[in-house]
């Protein structure tokens, strides 16, 4: 039985007039063959014509349809591209967000290397300090006029950062000997023109200096010879006009009542004198609650890391006193993170109290002669190194 040819069915189709012939690019010819061609009402011309099942773009539809008008022809190009530009910003967006994941993981990856040695954490004290000075600036400086006229800023860097590190490998000396290496916070007032020595050397005992050759008044040493520090940021503002916040590592600490006879040698890093109390029969029950005129006394340069000086004028202000609180508070939130390690404060009354010689009944039975307090006592304290 002879079959008609593909070919020759084709050209049968393709001879009839008013109908439609779809052409599926996906099909293979069998299904071809038994496609039956849809009908639909031919065009006025009596021409065929085709219905494509291919997917067509925004351009092929444009040619197809040459009478579309051109606010529409213009509107699907500015959606195209507008989603266009959409992907694109999505996707950069993406990979910004992922290489800032990536950078901060590095980041605080090596911060921990950094946390593992005494320079690596003096750095980054030295850093988030300057970032400090910037932050407080900005909240308390910038937006008020009455303030900007004040200084308020690191006290050095590249000497702080070695500061930093002596304070820190001293504070592992004394771990190593069960000395509680407690880093805390308090003030220091100074004179404008000590400010260059301090930069350089940092604050330092008259025998640090006289050792050191380096010049500074002296200004009285009613619990010896001594880096004279303070708690509160107002009672001793009057001794110079420039005021440091400084960390203070205490070490092995005495109290000392009313004052010390330079005579006594005393086994302590660091007095805590007031000059309110007396000697005689001093217990933890006498011993002020309040410690705003408490004295440290640090009796190395190495247990004192000069921060930040400011003028002490700006306290004269509620906000520049304020500035200069949550300045220290924030220090404070610096050292415990960095340098305490979770060490814990050591309460002033817990500390032992140290009774001069003249008030010793041992001492005078050995015979030593009394001891003349000196002319300003009962005065606030003088700062013995400036």
């Amino acid at each position: 039985m002879n079959t008609p040819s593909r070919s020759k069915r084709r050209q049968r189709r393709f001879q009839k007039n008013n109908e439609v012939i779809v052409i599926d690019s996906d099909s293979d010819a069998e299904e071809e063959d038994n496609r039956k061609p849809a009908a639909k009402p031919s065009s006025a011309k009596n021409h065929p014509f085709c219905i494509s099942l291919l997917e067509s773009t925004d351009e092929e539809n444009e040619r197809r349809s040459p009478n579309l008008p051109s606010s529409k022809r213009n509107k699907r190009k500015l959606d195209r591209r507008e989603a266009e530009d959409r992907e694109l910003a999505e996707r950069l967006q993406k990979e910004e967000k992922m290489a800032a994941r990536k950078a901060s993981s590095c980041g605080r990856r090596a911060e921990k290397e950094m946390t593992k040695s005494s320079d690596g954490k003096a750095v980054l004290a030295v850093q988030e300090i300057i970032a400090l000075v910037t932050t407080a600036k900005q909240k308390f400086i910038t937006s008020n006029p009455s303030l900007q006229r004040y200084c308020v800023e690191a006290v050095t860097i590249d000497d702080m950062v070695y500061f930093a590190k002596n304070m820190l490998d001293l504070q592992e000396e004394f771990m190593q000997k069960q000395i509680n290496g407690y880093i805390d916070t308090g003030y220091h007032y100074t004179d404008q023109r000590n400010m260059a020595n301090i930069r350089t050397h940092g604050l330092m005992t008259a025998a640090e200096r006289q050792t050191s050759n380096v010049r500074a008044a002296p200004k009285g040493a009613v619990f010896g010879d001594g880096i004279y520090t303070a708690n509160n940021g107002t009672h001793f503002r009057h001794f110079g006009d420039v005021g440091l916040i400084v960390g203070r590592l205490h070490g092995k600490a005495v109290r000392a009542a009313g004052f010390l006879d330079p005579r006594q040698t005393v086994d302590a890093n660091t007095i805590i004198g007031d000059k309110r109390m007396s000697g005689i029969g001093m217990n933890n029950h006498q011993w002020p609650n309040d410690c705003k005129q408490h004295e440290y006394v640090l009796r190395s340069s190495k247990q004192c890391l000069p921060m930040i000086r400011f003028d002490q004028a700006i306290r004269n202000h509620k906000d520049g006193k304020e500035c200069i609180r949550f300045i220290k508070r924030s220090l404070q939130q610096i050292l415990d993170r960095l340098f305490n390690n979770g060490l814990q404060r050591v309460d002033v009354k817990n500390v032992p109290s140290f009774t001069p010689p003249q008030f010793s009944a041992t001492a005078a039975l050995a015979g030593m002669p009394p001891f003349i307090p000196p002319p300003n006592f009962g005065m606030p304290f003088n700062p013995a190194v400036s």
